[in-house]
């Protein structure tokens, strides 16, 4: 029996010899760092008040610090845990405490006030003036010619934006001519007629510059002193007109425009006996607007013409051969009312 518990005492010892071999090396850290060192046994015996909390640094520890410490290089300032300092990351934008100034840029108007729509209309009726004069070739003589006829009516329509628009008109004035010093004309009635269409465009603010083309008619009164008659031709002249206009917002309400426009004259005709031709000179035209809203798409107001026109004539018949010029001054006072949407 002695030999068979020597065996097994030897086992035993074996067994005991393995086990304690396969103990990790962690277990006695483990046990180690539950020892409170020396720092840590200070932290305990002397306790921080909770009132006035001292600012928490974070010191570098790891392989860096090693390797500086033993090349001698100093170690890296600790980091103020309580007090984070911005990012001074360069691969974005850094924050900053400096106020952030917007940078605003003005940009053109692109749109029209709100009190002015893109498109109107207006219908207006009044009455007119006309001054005719007249100048013979050779004669220090001058035949005038002065009548107030009603009524004049018209119409005018367009579209605007903030930057173009276009205009047109379309303006009557029928007329009569009963009885002069030189005798009873021999067709009393004719028309005076106006049709416009302008295009405009805005370089800046509430100015216009206008282009378009203007039609007219006018009477052209030709004297035969011979026969004490008068006859009456309907002169028809086309212009390129060329000018400018400014408008007045004088409140939401109440607008005000000025249009002024050089005329020259394209072609002309006659319309009559056929045994005079006329050759049409410069000329101008203007008128002054003014318009008061009424309701959200209603306008009333004024418009006031003045065109100036002159040309040269010459007359060829069997009693008479001569030249002359005439100049005509037309002027117009109108009540309009007006629509826009």
């Amino acid at each position: 029996m002695l030999p068979w518990l020597a065996r097994t005492k030897r086992i035993l010892v074996a067994v005991m010899i393995v086990e304690t071999l396969s103990v990790p090396s962690n277990v006695f850290d483990s046990a180690d760092s539950m020892m409170p060192t020396d720092n840590q046994a200070r932290f305990i015996a002397s306790p921080v008040e909770l009132d006035s909390p001292e600012p928490q640094h974070s010191t570098p520890v790891g392989p860096e610090a090693s390797l500086r410490e033993s090349f001698g290089l100093p170690s890296k300032a600790p980091i103020d845990l309580s007090n984070p300092q911005p990012s001074s990351n360069t691969d974005g934008p850094a924050s900053s405490s400096y106020p952030v100034r917007a940078i605003t840029k003005t940009e053109p108007a692109t749109a029209l006030p709100p009190h002015k729509k893109e498109f109107w209309a207006s219908f207006g009726l009044g009455a007119n003036i006309q001054n005719i004069e007249q100048s013979f070739t050779g004669q220090r003589d001058k035949a005038r010619f002065q009548n107030i006829q009603i009524p004049t009516y018209s119409v005018r329509f367009g579209f605007q934006t903030a930057r173009f628009g276009i205009a047109s008109s379309l303006s009557r004035s029928p007329s009569a001519l009963v009885a002069t010093s030189f005798g009873r004309p021999t067709m009393s009635s004719y028309l005076i007629q106006s049709l416009e269409s302008d295009f405009f465009v805005r370089p800046s603010g509430d100015t216009k510059l206008c282009f378009g083309l203007t039609s007219t008619t006018q009477p052209l009164f030709l004297i035969d002193s011979t026969t004490q008659s008068i006859d009456i031709e309907q002169a028809s002249i086309a212009y390129i007109a060329v000018g400018i206009a400014k408008d007045f917002s004088l409140s939401e309400r109440l607008d005000l425009s000025i249009r002024l426009r050089f005329l020259q004259p394209l072609i002309s005709g006659l319309s009559g006996l056929g045994d005079a031709s006329i050759t049409p000179r410069s000329g101008f035209d203007s008128a002054l607007t003014s318009d008061f809203s009424i309701a959200p798409h209603v306008k009333v107001g004024y418009v006031w013409n003045l065109r100036y026109q002159a040309l040269d004539y010459r007359l060829e018949s069997t009693s008479t051969d001569r030249n002359g010029s005439q100049t005509f001054l037309f002027s117009s006072l109108e009540a309009q009312l007006g629509f826009e949407f």
